[in-house]
């Protein structure tokens, strides 16, 4: 498998490999089971021949361990951008996830993989690059070319659902922006040159990446004259189209799309907007979440308009002291979340620069999040209130105002 869910006597829950996809299925588990999640371990999973299979089947696992046979509620398929919690949370979604992350260190054990996979009947393919927190082999998100039939067969026979929603970073014209510099390696794997798609106007850095962490790269295959556009490498389902699913399912099948990963970001603050005015929950104040970290329930329960960031962006510094000016409540609350003390320096001028009578700054040192996770242990309910979950056209109503496209199919 790509990654494995372990949860500890104190009903922590854990998932070890994988990355941003995995983080919010195990948030997902982690919601249906009462567990608090507690963070991720960069444990990646080296591909080996039936991983892709191998994963499907533990999804599918998880979901039937976790869900009533018939419940018909919305399935969610996407890849793991921010809002993903925020929709399986707050909009009581059941999510099955579009692609997964697998190590390497061999393209031809890659390939094999992808082979095995086609017999098995699964239409795969692998966008394969690098990430600076996994030093020692190159990494690939295994995506899809159609919905596997693992899945299907789960939507239909045993949740009985006949409502999915597509979501992610999509145009159909292929240029959307992100992670958009790639070329192919051959039908089945394709190469994102990450520090070429950040500023770097050379690929030398990327190839001596690809030849130093494999012993079996062929550069001279690469179609070095074909600069390819695709989707965000962790946000973008690359086929958003009703063929995606299988020809004869006859449920409706909406889709979610951005032209790139912000509008994604901004719809948790505006999801938990909506979902505080459909249960009259008064704003208290601003919480700040950089990546993987988030706990909507909790939040939206006490009333925390929910701003999603990356931690390496100035997006943050522009735009959160708009939003407190605008919707910070008198006497409200900043709630500051940060990585490696990444923002301090702006939580402490936002405290001066504003009247926040109130204000909590927990910054994780790890992925593991056990700053944050102790804190949401200790004030959170013995259990939560009952709560309205935002329907499909509330969801629509956040959406427009983060800029997300809702649409049929």
């Amino acid at each position: 498998m790509s990654f494995q869910l372990y949860t500890t006597t104190n009903n922590r829950l854990y998932v070890s490999g994988g990355m941003s996809t995995e983080i919010g299925f195990a948030k997902y588990i982690a919601h249906r089971t009462k567990a608090v999640y507690a963070g991720w371990d960069i444990n990646i999973r080296m591909v080996y021949p039936h991983i892709i299979e191998d994963t499907l089947k533990s999804v599918v696992k998880h979901v039937q361990a976790v869900e009533t046979h018939g419940c018909a509620r919305t399935i969610l398929h996407s890849p793991g951008f921010l809002s993903v919690p925020y929709m399986t949370e707050l909009c009581d979604f059941i999510y099955l996830p579009s692609q997964f992350l697998v190590g390497f260190n061999s393209f031809n054990e890659l390939q094999d993989t992808l082979e095995n996979a086609k017999k098995a009947g699964i239409k795969a393919y692998a966008v394969a690059g690098y990430d600076g927190c996994i030093p020692h082999c190159l990494v690939a998100w295994i995506k899809f070319e159609k919905m596997p039939s693992a899945y299907t067969d789960l939507i239909e026979n045993f949740l009985g659902s006949d409502r999915i929603l597509l979501a992610g970073v999509y145009n159909k014209d292929g240029k959307t922006t992100g992670e958009n510099v790639i070329h192919r390696y051959n039908d089945d794997i394709y190469l994102l040159h990450i520090h070429s798609c950040y500023g770097q106007k050379t690929l030398d850095k990327d190839w001596e990446i690809f030849k130093g962490l494999t012993d079996d790269f062929l550069s001279d295959q690469v179609e070095k004259d074909k600069s390819l556009h695709i989707g965000d490498w962790e946000s973008a389902l690359d086929n958003m189209t009703r063929s995606y699913i299988k020809p004869d399912y006859k449920g409706l099948v909406y889709r979610a799309c951005a032209s790139d990963t912000l509008p994604l970001y901004k719809l948790t603050y505006e999801l938990s907007r909506v979902f505080m005015a459909i249960n009259k929950i008064p704003i208290a104040g601003i919480v700040t979440n950089p990546y993987i970290m988030n706990t909507p329930t909790y939040e939206a329960t006490y009333g925390y308009l929910s701003f999603s960031y990356w931690a390496g962006s100035s997006f943050i510094d522009k735009e959160l002291p708009k939003l407190i000016k605008r919707d910070m409540p008198i006497g409200g609350v900043l709630w500051f979340n940060d990585q490696n003390l990444q923002k301090k320096t702006l939580y402490d001028k936002l405290i001066k620069e504003f009247p926040i009578n109130k204000h909590v700054y927990i910054c994780n040192q790890t992925p593991l999040c056990d700053e944050l996770t102790s804190w949401i242990e200790k004030y959170k309910p013995k259990t939560y209130p009952s709560h309205t979950p935002v329907s499909i056209y509330q969801l629509g109503v956040a959406m427009k105002e983060a800029q997300v496209k809702l649409d049929f199919l």
